[in-house]
């Protein structure tokens, strides 16, 4: 995956039976784990809806790291 530190996975799976995705992404010494799962309530996202959800917030820590 590109955009997302400098090396980034995402695994695909299900979870309960709904779908899931897992984001692993490095940047440096960092590395950053993002998991987003449905809720009780509201429409399940997709697979897609949820790796969108997990980059997002990966762009958003990794942004916020300070930088020696």
């Amino acid at each position: 995956m590109t955009g997302v530190g400098q090396q980034a996975e995402a695994i695909f799976g299900t979870l309960n039976g709904s779908p899931s995705v897992t984001l692993y992404a490095w940047s440096g010494n960092a590395e950053v784990d993002i998991s987003v799962t449905d809720l009780d309530f509201g429409t399940p996202l997709s697979q897609a809806g949820k790796l969108a959800a997990d980059i997002a917030m990966a762009r958003d820590v990794l942004t916020r790291l300070h930088r020696a």
